[in-house]
């Protein structure tokens, strides 16, 4: 079979170049890398398309699709080990395990093609709202479609907060035989007892219990297949260290950082919560006043700072985020901008009965400056600064 590809920079010799919008400009490379030729299609006509060449893979697998603002990444990433614990050969597809949340259809076509072909019997996706809006789930077979929650994100793309709700909402509306909204499972209890840690936690493993359910499992069969899953790597990742308690966590929206700094309130004791978080550069601007208006009210002491600012001037990063508070509240947060800085100051100046949590970056392993992508990860950095208490 042709190789397709949608990255010109991917393609050799005999290769079939697929052009998406905007992809006119690297038909010239595609040719000279050796392509047999090229394909000018919109998203749904490539969609159909992959789905034809690879005679529709997702009829030969149970495919479950996960949206929502937060809880995407734990949901299925609690699913995937479940369902292995089940017996059932899983392809988990998401933050964890592609660059992009949700790739393009050519993309999700071959890994599925392939998990058919390596015996796989269930695909689990997480549907960001950007890739429902650029149809790159059109044509695939959902059996169970899921929808977590919806708060503010990613406006800088659907420009108001009804056009990405009514994003996610179609979702549920347009796929999936079976179909599990936030409704349906936030009253619900577990059937197992849970060792993991965050109200959120427990949430997302209460969706994942009823995806199961639907699925035609037991009460017993689910305990026995979830009361000991772990949590994704940086979703309230707490690092061993017997010198502090430090979480690391990916909340990056402010209901997100809302529900970790409230998790990390509960299980904290007698000590101070503090917390280390920046916004994310080009992206959604008005979530940045929120998330520090949530930061003073939970927390005891806030360190901003930055988080992949990309092409945008810090200073005006943490000037959007102090716009949510008050001149006096504004003095009494600090502002390192290199985030390394701002997460060893923040550990040293910790108490022993305190917690810290790192917020926005969770599992990324980098940096993006600028043009530069540098190599970085929060709970590296922390760990060995607590090896130096």
């Amino acid at each position: 079979m042709k190789k397709y590809s949608i990255d010109s920079r991917t393609i050799n010799k005999g290769d079939i170049y697929i052009c998406l919008p905007n992809g006119e400009p690297y038909i010239e490379e595609a040719i000279q890398r050796g392509a047999a030729g090229y394909l000018v299609m919109d998203r749904i006509q490539c969609a159909n398309w992959m789905n034809q060449i690879y005679n529709f893979p997702s009829k030969k697998l149970v495919v479950i699709g996960v949206t929502g603002t937060n809880g995407k990444t734990s949901v299925c990433h609690f699913l995937g080990q479940a369902l292995e614990k089940l017996g059932k050969k899983p392809y988990v597809l998401g933050t964890l395990t592609s660059p992009l949340t949700t790739p393009e259809s050519i993309d999700i076509a071959q890994k599925m093609d392939a998990h058919v072909k390596n015996g796989g019997t269930h695909f689990v996706m997480e549907v960001s709202s950007h890739a429902i809006a650029q149809h790159r789930v059109y044509g695939i077979e959902f059996d169970i479609t899921a929808l977590t929650n919806i708060s503010q994100d990613h406006l800088d793309y659907h420009l108001t907060f009804s056009s990405y709700k009514e994003t996610k909402l179609s979702f549920i509306k347009n796929y999936g035989v079976l179909k599990l909204q936030s409704s349906d499972f936030l009253n619900k209890k577990l059937c197992f007892q849970s060792s993991l840690n965050g109200g959120f936690t427990l949430k997302n493993l209460t969706c994942t219990q009823e995806i199961l359910r639907l699925l035609d499992y037991s009460d017993k069969e689910i305990s026995l297949s979830l009361k000991d899953v772990s949590p994704p790597p940086g979703r309230f990742e707490i690092l061993k260290s017997t010198h502090r308690q430090v979480v690391v966590d990916y909340a990056h929206t402010p209901d997100g950082l809302k529900n970790v700094l409230e998790s990390a309130k509960e299980m904290l004791g007698n000590g101070s919560l503090h917390v280390v978080f920046g916004c994310g550069g080009d992206r959604d601007r008005g979530k940045r006043p929120k998330m520090a208006r949530i930061a003073v009210d939970i927390a005891d002491t806030v360190w901003i700072t930055q988080d992949n600012p990309r092409t945008e001037n810090p200073d005006q990063i943490v000037a959007d985020i102090l716009n949510g508070l008050s001149l006096d509240e504004q003095r009494g947060v600090e502002v390192i901008n290199d985030r390394a800085d701002a997460i060893e100051t923040a550990i040293l100046k910790m108490g022993e009965l305190d917690m810290l949590v790192i917020a926005g970056k969770g599992h990324e392993p980098y940096q993006i400056l600028n043009d530069r992508v540098i190599d970085f990860d929060d709970r590296l950095v922390a760990l060995k600064v607590l090896s130096t208490l």
